[in-house]
This record gives C-alpha cells, structure tokens and sequence, in this order.
C-alpha cells in the first residue's frame, strides 16, 4: 500500500468528524479501518466520537504529519468557555484512506465536561 502525504486527506477526515457528517466520514475512511482507544472495547469509539462531535465545540490544537501517518490534539468544549477535556489521535493512512484510528481520551476530563456522554 501506498504512504501518502497527510495534507489534504487528514483535513478531510478531521473535517467530517468534527462536523458530524457521516458520508464524509465513510468517504475518508478504509472499509477495514482498525480502530483502538481507551474508553472500552474495540470500534467502540466511532460512536462516541460521533457523540462527542455533536454535543462540543472540536478545535484542532496541534498536529504532525508524517508520511503514511498523522497525529492530532484536539480540544472538546462546551463552547460556551466552561468545561473542556483532549483527545489525542494517531491516524494510519494507506491509498487516500484512514486505515487505522487510535482514540486517547482524558477519561477523567471527559466525564467531568461531558457527563451526557457515559457508558
């Protein structure tokens, strides 16, 4: 498989998720997108990234690209300057798709800025 450059297909991919528009999602991502975080089981994050994306103001606040890679920081916030938690993300990209996805959630600030969001 091929290692593209991140530029635009990361964009795109951090475009449709913090916007919650699910055909861009799937438009972006591999059919066979292996997916890891630690907020339980495996997959499981898709939906709460879906969740999240709608309920918070999502701000890219870092980022490094590499070939065939990414990684991203983002701040969730209620949008109205109250509560806030981070999420870090490692993308893999293979032929101008996302084909892995790794989830890093501050458990402990998600639940204190999102409690709508629990298991």
């Amino acid at each position: 498989m091929s290692q593209p450059s991140p530029g635009s297909l990361v964009d795109r991919y951090v475009a449709a998720w913090t916007t919650n528009d699910h055909a861009a999602l799937g438009a972006v991502l591999a059919p066979d997108v292996r997916a890891e975080s630690n907020v339980g089981l495996p997959g499981r994050f898709l939906p709460l990234q879906r969740r999240l994306a709608a309920v918070a103001t999502v701000t890219v606040v870092s980022r490094v690209d590499a070939p065939g890679r990414s990684m991203l920081i983002y701040e969730c916030s209620t949008g109205d300057g109250g509560a806030r938690t981070r999420v870090v993300e490692y993308l893999t990209l293979d032929d101008d798709r996302v084909s892995g996805i790794r989830h890093v959630y501050d458990i402990a600030g998600l639940e204190r800025a999102f409690p709508e969001l629990g298991d």
